[in-house]
């Protein structure tokens, strides 16, 4: 799918008074003639009140996230998991080499 960027999205939605739920975005965009690219990627964004044009295009890339998601299998979450718990093993590592492990402080 091509990804609108925000600059098409802001032109797309130049005007428009905030607060303004999905489906007012999604109406105001197709009458000033948003491209299918960006009305489909409005389609996906959660069902919400929107109060400013940074809330839409941080929707706008919340969906981008989870069509790449979605495309790479989940690969990024589970590589993300991988990091997270490397990182919480080596600061158990130098804690233990502090004295702050189970074993209570070195004497």
């Amino acid at each position: 799918m091509t990804k609108a960027s925000p600059i098409e999205l802001t032109h797309q939605l130049r005007g428009i008074d905030f607060p303004v739920g999905k489906k007012e975005l999604i109406r105001y965009a197709r009458d000033n003639n948003a491209d299918e690219a960006v009305l489909r990627q409005m389609e996906s964004m959660p069902d919400q009140e929107y109060r400013s044009m940074r809330d839409v295009t941080r929707a706008m890339g919340q969906t981008d996230e989870s069509d790449d998601r979605s495309r790479s299998g989940g690969n990024e979450e589970r590589e993300r998991s991988r990091d997270e718990e490397r990182e919480g093993e080596e600061q158990q590592g130098e804690a233990s080499e502090r004295g702050g492990g189970r074993g209570g402080k070195k004497r």
